[in-house]
């Protein structure tokens, strides 16, 4: 889909990092861009002209779908939505991860995601055109240090949701396409993601088997947010489904499949 003027964008998760680049990118392509995100008061320290800010929650689909309505109702149509937002948590091997850190975790990265696509494609299917983006990461095309297996598996999950999305759409919506943004590593504040967490999943993991360091180490260069953003803007603009990004990311991609061909 090519990015111009005129066309309106959602972006959840949108008040740092990886979230708050893309919104900037969108707006200096001229986009109306609404700016969605549980953290009222980065959202009102964005500080880039002219992106409107909704306070929302992705753990709950009826905020995320009075956004979609209210978005439409506005500006009378809607082109991009980038379901983004999304959380980390403690390192701690698969089964010494808590219940709660399970479903804190599940509930943004994986419902968040699969909620902004229920509140805003139809939208898309209505109109017979536009963009869906998920986030989703390296994780979900190969393996990145250790630890983080709710992370990776909600990835997984938004991986898989979309690719069967994206089979969707192109028959139902041939204009509507989908792109599973894949980022390997990029500096954004997702470690500090529990500032957000709330108390509702307090008893997360505490206490754990030490990781070795060499176990955790992500092994891959960081890029920037600003980085990462210009590259999806390209992935766009090219229709791109699958969008690795970031050094060595699509050798992660790669060895996966082999080692899944190998067993075939």
């Amino acid at each position: 889909m090519k990015l111009e003027s005129g066309q309106v964008a959602v972006v959840t998760g949108a008040a740092s990092g990886i979230g708050r680049a893309v919104v900037a990118a969108l707006a200096a392509r001229g986009l109306t861009v609404v700016a969605a995100d549980v953290e009222k008061q980065a959202l009102e320290a964005l500080g880039i002209p002219g992106v409107e800010t909704a306070e929302v929650d992705v753990r709950d689909f009826g905020q995320l779908a009075s956004l979609a309505d209210d978005v439409v109702a506005r500006h009378g149509r809607v082109d991009l939505v980038m379901a983004n937002a999304g959380v980390n948590g403690p390192r701690a091997y698969t089964w010494e991860q808590s219940e709660q850190d399970w479903r804190w975790i599940t509930d943004v990265n994986y419902l968040g995601a699969l909620h902004t696509v229920r509140a805003f494609v139809p939208h898309l299917v209505q109109a017979g055109r536009g963009h869906v983006v998920t986030t989703s990461s390296v994780t979900a095309l190969g393996l990145l240090g250790g630890g983080i297996t709710p992370y990776a598996a909600t990835k997984h999950a938004v991986l898989g949701m979309s690719e069967w999305l994206d089979h969707e759409l192109r028959t139902v919506a041939p204009g509507v396409r989908t792109t599973i943004f894949c980022p390997g590593p990029v500096g954004t504040r997702i470690r500090d993601a529990g500032r957000n967490r709330p108390a509702q999943y307090d008893g997360g993991s505490t206490e754990v088997t030490p990781l070795d360091p060499a176990f955790t180490e992500d092994s891959l260069p960081s890029i920037t947010a600003e980085q990462a953003a210009e590259e999806l803007m390209a992935g766009i603009e090219a229709d791109r489904l699958y969008l690795p990004v970031g050094p060595g990311v699509a050798d992660r991609a790669r060895d996966r499949l082999r080692r899944i061909l190998a067993d075939l």
